[in-house]
């Protein structure tokens, strides 16, 4: 009888797990009833995202402006060079530089800073369809799918990053472009889009050890994989080797001196902070530990139930996962001053470790209540995980235009996005005054730099190598650790003809130097649209002029 029992109840057992693998594979009716309900989804999404992408003003970050004169200068005839005849390469982007260089030699009429930002409306759709096809794997369920990749693409701080004008979503895309090859099987495509994502940004070199883990059971798809992505990549190498003197980026170098003296765990700190801060949209704010705590735990049991359950195993729903906690680690380590457009990567893919994991975490515990003769409860278990996994994301993404949000908004109110129409003045100004052969040093060389017509000096060693010297600023001569400042130093060494700064990076170095007071005047201020880290102007200093013919530039006493 007993027997007969424990017979009864691994039956039981057993049938509840066939049926909870069955509704993890959606019976293909279902499946292309979903497909055809996922269509008008993602196409409304889609055209949103490109309307905000047409029509939104032209506000790029100031950063992104370093790529621009690449491309200006190579469209120019000038050479792939920041500076004309020093062949330094400063930007850490080359397939986004040569993307822009082709639209710029196709659309020669139309502004190099207009064709990123309308550019990128590709990249940011091509990004959402990616999310849309790794989940509709991970989950079989494709309206899940859609409806989330929706949610996504509408999210307003996500488009005003990409509306940045920088490469953050070509990163992404391919990226996630590269994962969807590796779960597809296939091999070849996984290691061409693994080459240009490492193009993209060198962070694509995380990918590496995702595709030894996806193929380390194949031998020659791994080898296959490894071979695209060297055929890839070494035609950049090799050329930057030649022209260049190195394949790494001269920015590279200069944020390791390091350029930001941060302290230890700093960029970890940030990473979970900033993490917190979306996922709970301004929800429970002040609380930031016990937002930390519940989003760090959450993730990882989502994170497990997508390794433990396994129709979600062998569909490699663990990869979100691995890319989170991956970039987690590699920023704690590395500990670099992360800027706003690194947080797309780090954003979504924490999103998808619960977009997956939910769901799973969802037939573990129908597969539990049933074994526990729960089947009323167990009957909701897995509806209830999808319903929770929307309902989380559609507030974390869309909770923002009912806080006045929008993309365009988040821009323009931002001082640190608006400070470059300043800097555009101050170069028209400057162009006006200074000969091309003259120099400017500054700590900010993006819109200045672009529009400037004048040799720049940059005093952080981005594009300028005689600046890796004074690296890292003194502390006295900082305001703080994230601060890229201008060393007195280093103006003492180069003797530029200008000086343009906010005070912000001058603050503790060439104000208060007598040094400096004695060999420069203050020439214009150039005020700023909203005050910025305190300042609320661009300051341009001129050297003064030799009382004698041939006399050199007093030294500090």
């Amino acid at each position: 009888m007993q027997g007969s029992w424990r017979s009864s109840v691994r039956r039981a057992t057993l049938q509840a797990e066939k049926q909870s693998l069955k509704a993890a594979a959606e019976p293909a009716g279902a499946f292309r009833r979903g497909a055809f309900i996922a269509l008008p989804i993602l196409i409304a999404a889609i055209a949103w995202s490109s309307y905000v992408h047409w029509t939104a003003p032209v506000i790029p970050y100031d950063d992104a402006y370093i790529t621009y004169r690449y491309v200006d200068n190579l469209t120019s005839g000038e050479g792939l060079v920041y500076n004309t005849g020093q062949r330094v390469f400063g930007s850490s982007t080359p397939l986004y530089l040569l993307i822009l260089v082709v639209l710029k030699m196709v659309f020669s009429s139309v502004p190099i800073p207009e064709l990123a930002v309308r550019f990128n409306l590709i990249s940011y759709a091509c990004s959402g369809i990616a999310v849309y096809l790794l989940l509709r794997r991970f989950t079989a369920r494709p309206w899940f799918a859609a409806l989330a990749a929706a949610a996504i693409m509408l999210e307003p701080e996500l488009l005003a990053t990409s509306l940045g004008g920088m490469e953050s979503f070509l990163f992404l895309g391919l990226l996630l472009m590269a994962v969807l090859a590796g779960v597809s099987k296939r091999p070849l495509a996984l290691g061409v889009l693994t080459g240009l994502t490492c193009l993209t940004r060198p962070e694509g070199m995380l990918l590496i050890p995702i595709i030894i883990a996806i193929q380390f059971r194949s031998k020659k798809d791994l080898l296959l994989s490894a071979a695209a992505l060297l055929v890839t990549v070494l035609p950049w190498v090799l050329f930057a080797w030649m022209y260049y003197g190195s394949p790494i980026p001269l920015s590279l170098v200069a944020k390791s001196k390091p350029l930001y003296p941060l302290l230890p765990g700093t960029a970890l700190s940030h990473y979970i902070y900033r993490s917190e801060e979306w996922f709970f949209a301004g929800f429970l704010g002040g609380l930031h530990q016990l937002r930390s705590l519940l989003m760090l735990n959450t993730l990882l049991i989502a994170t497990v139930a997508s390794l433990v359950y396994e129709p979600y195993r062998k569909r490699n729903a663990w990869i979100p996962g691995m890319l989170f906690w991956g970039y987690m680690l590699l920023y704690g380590v590395g500990n670099p001053l992360i800027f706003d457009w690194y947080w797309p990567l780090v954003l979504l893919s924490g999103g998808l470790v619960l977009l997956t994991g939910l769901p799973a975490s969802g037939y573990l515990l129908e597969r539990l209540l049933k074994r526990n003769e729960r089947p009323a409860l167990a009957r909701w278990a897995v509806p209830a995980s999808f319903i929770l996994g929307l309902g989380i994301i559609a507030f974390v993404c869309l909770g923002g235009y009912g806080r006045s949000k929008s993309p365009t908004s988040i821009i323009t109110d931002d001082p640190v996005r608006i400070r470059i129409f300043a800097y555009r003045k101050a170069a028209e100004k400057l162009n006006a005054i200074a000969s091309p052969d003259e120099t400017i040093a500054t700590p900010e060389i993006g819109t200045l730099g672009f529009y400037s017509k004048s040799r720049i000096l940059d005093s952080c060693g981005l594009v300028s190598p005689e600046a890796l010297e004074f690296i890292p600023v003194p502390k006295e001569q900082r305001v703080n650790r994230t601060a890229g400042a201008i060393s007195t130093d280093f103006v003492m060494h180069t003797k530029p003809d200008y000086v343009v700064t906010m005070p912000f990076f001058a603050l503790r170095s060439l104000l208060p130097s007598k040094w400096f007071a004695s060999n420069y005047d203050l020439i214009d201020e150039i005020p700023l649209q909203k005050t910025c880290w305190g300042s609320k102007e661009v300051l341009i200093f001129k050297k003064k002029a030799s009382k004698k013919s041939g006399q050199t530039i007093k030294t500090e006493e």
